[in-house]
């Protein structure tokens, strides 16, 4: 997918949606990146979480396969993810 796609895929999305979590979500996401190291702005228990899951992710029972997570965000994004 070219980067022009990606944006208007990513422009649907977000007009589409009325979830105000979520915009604000991926706003501070986008605007933090460019910023600052997204590393530094998570608390300590976000960060225990962040490496716990990273631990658990060489347990191969605790792994999903691609097409299992597609199936997911389709669920949570409609099918703006095609």
């Amino acid at each position: 997918m070219s980067i022009t796609e990606l944006k208007s895929k990513f422009k649907e999305i977000i007009d589409d949606s009325n979830d105000k979590e979520s915009l604000e979500q991926f706003y501070w996401a986008f605007k933090t990146s460019k910023e600052v190291d997204l590393w530094d702005t998570l608390s300590v228990s976000q960060k225990k979480y962040v490496l716990n899951s990273y631990e658990e992710s060489f347990s191969e029972e605790n792994l999903i396969g691609d097409e299992t997570v597609k199936e997911r965000l389709k669920k949570y994004f409609g099918n703006k993810m095609d």
